[in-house]
């Protein structure tokens, strides 16, 4: 592809040799915009010094283009025929001069050499004279002559005008070409544009989940701890209203008995003080009517003397015999007004004595009933306590079993890695042995004089056959199972935090990857271990076993690491949820 310094303008605007004014003024504007400054798309594909004379040479090129005059001009500079209704001006032929002028007559045709038409439009002219001038000379031509000029001028008037097609065939391709540079350049800037704006539309939704997922989780978080929070507020208050309708019940239960007794007394000293008075009010009047009969019989009697003392006895008889009547009434009445009250009394009493029995009797139920939901109650809790025990017993059990069977596992590997080892350097020692025992036959072979001066080896068999002993017999290597760290010495009353096991694994020489190689625990779960990361480590049984396998990994009681480090680890989930 030209560069746009060799290409011509209208290659430049990527125009038609044909373009109207307007479609020269509308190339010039898209490319301006195009190639302006501020175009993003420039920036990897040109530099600026390149731009901005680009920008001058299509000033340059729409100036000349759009004035008819210089354009004209510039057609024919590059070899361009005239355009179809461009201004253009007629030359007449120029007749040269020789000398002697001629004798002519006639007419004449003249072919007109103008830059700017072809050939075959050449201008012919007609001239008539009469007398010509002297030293005038004009140059005849046949119409054969005339006729191959005209047939040599087409020729080259169609070659000019194939040269012409391939030239604005390549102008066309050159254009193709660098539309489709631009369209590329342009789909390069929509792309880098649309994936800068994914990017960020990317960046903002993923910044937009991580808030919601922080905000669910932290709602989930608040949720679960408003949640824990009302039970605990709601099994505190319904054991205080509990604990304070009980406390009521009781005390309206004890007043109501108290209440019941002083009544009870009230009415009895009541009553013994009502029967006291009617007891004494009785006495009172019978003595006093017992005196007033005695007065009166003994007046009667001492009046009326003797006259009347048969009369007087036997009023006397009826008399007593009238007021034994009344005081046996009156006996009677008071009897059955007592049997009465009586049992009115003893009504009462029973009354007073079932409602007693029947509250004594639902008190005692509903102390049954409690004792018996505390008993369920506390049967429960200790059947999940003892359910939750014997779980992390199992669970810890598994993983005390596991760790054994991995430890006897690994002891198995090394004594079969040692044996293999040992069985190979037994058979590389039998393979020397026999390779020196060939090659001291080989050699006494050769050499028959210097055997008999060499000290013999000793024979070993039955004196049927012999072998040659190595005179350094093989000594085997005795496998060494990997002895267990010395116990670190820890003063008593030492709590085991994350500091103090890091401590101890830098006092024994370990890397955290040595550590988590021989404990089989990832790195991130002992360094959660050594920084405390209470939040981080798993559940209270899978947390046990890994202090375990740490403790004894370091030298250290494994019960006493775990108790202790667990009893941190409590207090501060303890501290959280508070």
């Amino acid at each position: 592809m030209k560069s746009f310094q060799s290409q011509t303008f209208y290659e430049l605007l990527e125009v038609s040799v044909g373009a109207s004014d307007a479609d020269i003024r509308a190339a010039f504007d898209r490319l301006s915009r195009l190639y302006s400054e501020d175009q993003a798309a420039l920036y990897g594909l040109i530099d600026e010094g390149r731009a901005r004379a680009l920008r001058t040479r299509l000033k340059e090129a729409v100036d000349v283009l759009l004035d008819e005059e210089r354009r004209a001009t510039y057609d024919a500079k590059i070899g361009l025929p005239p355009r179809e209704g461009a201004p253009r001006k007629r030359v007449a032929p120029t007749l040269p001069q020789t000398g002697a002028a001629p004798a002519w007559s006639g007419s004449y045709a003249f072919v007109s050499s103008t830059p700017a038409a072809p050939a075959s439009s050449g201008f012919s002219y007609t001239i008539t004279t009469q007398a010509p001038s002297s030293g005038f000379t004009v140059p005849i031509r046949s119409n054969d002559q005339s006729a191959a000029e005209r047939a040599a001028a087409e020729k080259a008037a169609a070659l000019k005008a194939e040269q012409e097609a391939a030239e604005r065939a390549a102008a066309e391709k050159a254009r193709e070409d660098a539309e489709r540079e631009r369209a590329a350049a342009e789909r390069a800037a929509k792309k880098a544009k649309k994936a800068e704006k994914e990017a960020a539309e990317k960046a903002e939704r993923e910044a937009a989940e991580k808030a919601e997922r922080e905000a669910a989780e932290r709602a989930e978080r608040e949720a679960a701890e408003k949640a824990a929070r009302e039970a605990a507020e709601k099994a505190e208050w319904e054991a205080l209203e509990r604990a304070e309708r009980e406390a009521t019940e009781k005390a309206a239960a004890e007043k109501a008995a108290a209440e019941r007794v002083a009544r009870e007394a009230a009415e009895k000293a009541e009553w013994e003080a009502l029967e006291k008075a009617e007891q004494e009010a009785a006495e009172k009047a019978a003595a006093e009517k017992a005196a007033a009969e005695k007065a009166a019989a003994e007046k009667a009697a001492a009046e009326k003397a003797a006259a009347e003392k048969a009369a007087a006895e036997k009023a006397a008889a009826e008399k007593a015999a009238a007021e034994k009547a009344a005081a046996e009434k009156a006996a009677a009445e008071r009897a059955a007004r007592e049997a009465a009250e009586k049992a009115e009394w003893e009504a009462l009493e029973k009354a007073e004595r079932e409602a007693t029995e029947r509250a004594a009797a639902e008190k005692a139920a509903a102390e049954r009933a409690a004792a018996e939901k505390a008993a369920a109650e506390k049967a429960a809790a200790e059947k999940a306590a003892a359910e939750k025990a014997a779980a992390e017993k199992a669970e810890w059990d598994a993983l005390e079993k596991a760790e054994r069977e991995a430890t006897e596992k690994a002891e198995r590997e090394a004594a079969e890695k040692a044996a293999a080892e040992k069985a190979a350097e037994q058979a590389a020692a039998e393979k020397a042995e026999r390779d020196a025992a060939e090659k001291q036959a080989a050699e006494s072979e050769k050499r028959p004089d210097e055997l008999a001066t060499r000290v013999e080896p000793p024979e070993v068999g039955d004196g049927e056959s012999t072998a040659i002993v190595p005179t350094r017999p093989f000594a085997p290597r005795e496998y060494k199972a990997p002895e267990r760290p010395k116990p670190y010495e820890v003063p008593a009353g030492v709590e085991f935090n994350g500091d103090l096991l890091r401590q101890v694994r830098m006092a024994r020489g370990l890397s955290l990857l040595q550590l988590s190689e021989r404990t089989r625990i990832g790195v991130r779960h002992i360094e959660n271990l050594e920084n405390d990361r209470y939040e981080q480590l798993p559940a209270m049984v899978y947390l046990r076993g890994m202090l375990m396998s740490v403790a004894r990994e370091l030298g250290l009681d494994g019960l006493r690491v775990s108790k202790s480090y667990l009893t941190f680890v409590e207090a501060h989930l303890a501290k959280s949820k508070g």
